[in-house]
């Protein structure tokens, strides 16, 4: 059970207990031989994370909250499933100082960027913290960090990808609810923010091209997770887009039954 197959399997196992149907699009969106970031949104805690890794086609190594691998059990198959500890601020009260917490963060950030520039995928939540809201709260610029850390590493090799990946819940707090898992079309940049970091390059530069790219996120977030006021609206728009799906697939010459 040491091994990553054995986790996923787990984690398979666990997440087919929970859930009545998993359903998932776009795999395909996801390239099997180049650095992917995957960017989700975050409203069901340890389930989100999970989903993912039962669903994605390759290895996703994840960030998360260093607190957590303080729990028994959980933290020693995060380890194992090759999950980097991210530090934040909050966790000065733990003893640590305030440089020494950005040190911790800035070198877990650069083990995701690493994952990316050598082909691997890596995932992020860019909230920070899970919530019970029905859209995504506002993003940390963490994400943008590591992908343009990911570029600056990059050495003859294609640069990364940034995937948003849409995860909803029927009835998220639910035994035996449904979920669907959409794996997006990686996004598209505009000439201004597809760029490597320059040699020598001011930190306010790069800071300013990170905050820009934090904002096209998450208007891509947005959109992958149908973004309501409320979660009766969220639910509705779920139903309604897969109804027209199932048309389509019907339209298409598939039995109306079938998923595709």
């Amino acid at each position: 059970m040491g091994s990553y197959a054995g986790i996923r399997r787990l984690v398979q196992i666990l997440c087919s207990a929970f859930f009545r149907e998993i359903e998932v699009i776009g795999e395909d969106n996801v390239p099997r031989s180049r650095g992917v970031l995957f960017i989700a949104w975050h409203p069901n805690g340890m389930l989100d994370p999970m989903l993912l890794v039962a669903t994605a086609p390759r290895h996703p190594r994840f960030g998360a909250r260093h607190g957590i691998f303080r729990w028994p059990l959980l933290g020693s198959l995060l380890r194992k499933a090759g999950v980097v500890p991210v530090y934040r601020a909050m966790d000065l009260r733990g003893g640590h100082s305030a440089p020494d917490v950005k040190a911790r963060n800035a070198a877990s950030l650069t083990a995701l960027a690493e994952v990316l520039a050598s082909g691997g995928i890596a995932g992020l939540f860019p909230e920070g913290v899970s919530h019970d809201a029905p859209h995504p709260q506002d993003l940390r610029t963490g994400a943008a960090r590591i992908y343009y850390e990911a570029r600056d590493l990059c050495s003859g090799v294609e640069r990364p990808l940034i995937i948003p990946v849409g995860l909803h819940y029927d009835r998220k707090a639910l035994f035996r609810s449904k979920a669907l898992v959409v794996y997006h079309p990686p996004m598209e940049l505009p000439e201004s923010l597809d760029r490597d970091p320059s040699p020598g390059e001011d930190d306010a530069v790069g800071r300013h091209r990170a905050r820009e790219l934090t904002a096209l996120m998450d208007q891509q977030l947005q959109l992958a997770v149908m973004a309501t006021t409320d979660w009766q609206t969220h639910h509705l728009l779920h139903r309604t887009r897969k109804l027209v799906r199932a048309e389509r697939a019907f339209r298409g010459g598939h039995p109306r039954g079938e998923q595709r």
